[in-house]
């Protein structure tokens, strides 16, 4: 995943590995997150977030340029691409 923010001339590129976002360690950080009280994860197991990844690549394949957010605000520009 590549995260590209650029505001008022300053350009920021942040780059995380899309298998570390749906891990199953990630899965287990959010379900015990804080902020996530009243979001019921109860249903996700790690066997989903591998049939997620599982998913996510075989769109990369099919779609090259797959742009999940692309926001243009004035200034400022948010791009994330998978």
């Amino acid at each position: 995943m590549k995260i590209s923010i650029r505001d008022e001339g300053k350009k920021f590129i942040i780059q995380i590995p899309t298998s570390l976002i749906f891990s199953s360690l990630a899965l287990r950080v959010l379900k015990n997150a804080p902020g996530t009280k009243g979001v019921d994860l109860s249903g996700l197991k790690p066997k989903h977030m591998r049939q997620i990844r599982r998913c996510i690549r075989r769109m990369k394949r099919i779609h090259r340029g797959w742009c999940l957010v692309d926001v243009l605000d004035g200034n400022t520009y948010v791009k994330i691409k998978m």
